[in-house]
């Protein structure tokens, strides 16, 4: 927790923290106001060393998107009137990913067509909810 502190001291972003099970509250309230986004993340290559996992075990090396990445999700959520309620890296994909919520009275499919036309982003789709049931 204290890296994380440190780490966030440093950046010049504001770090919003909201519990995994707040997301899923306020989803589950109106996943309709919810929209998933990507933007591009490439981070600085990894060269391993022959025969090392792609972090190596001795090495500290943060998992986290780049500022660049969260001043492109910033700038869409300034652009399209969106608010961030959690975000993610896929380092694998080079990709910053975030839940992001829908102003009211903005209709989410129209939003949804004119963030797939711009070039910053990625992907851009509605929120799915899944349930899972028992008998």
């Amino acid at each position: 927790m204290l890296i994380v502190a440190f780490t966030c001291a440093c950046s010049d972003t504001t770090v919003q923290i909201i519990e995994s099970r707040e997301l899923v509250t306020m989803a589950a309230q109106s996943s309709e106001r919810f929209i998933v986004a990507a933007v591009d993340d490439d981070s600085v290559a990894f060269l391993p060393r022959a025969g090392s996992t792609p972090r190596g075990y001795n090495l500290f090396a943060a998992y986290g998107t780049t500022l660049r990445a969260r001043q492109v999700m910033r700038s869409l959520e300034d652009d399209y009137g969106l608010r961030e309620a959690s975000a993610w890296p896929i380092e694998r994909l080079h990709m910053h990913c975030a839940v992001l919520q829908v102003r009211d009275g903005v209709d989410r499919e129209t939003l949804l067509a004119t963030l797939r036309r711009d070039p910053r982003v990625k992907l851009a789709q509605p929120l799915q909810t899944f349930a899972t049931r028992t008998e």
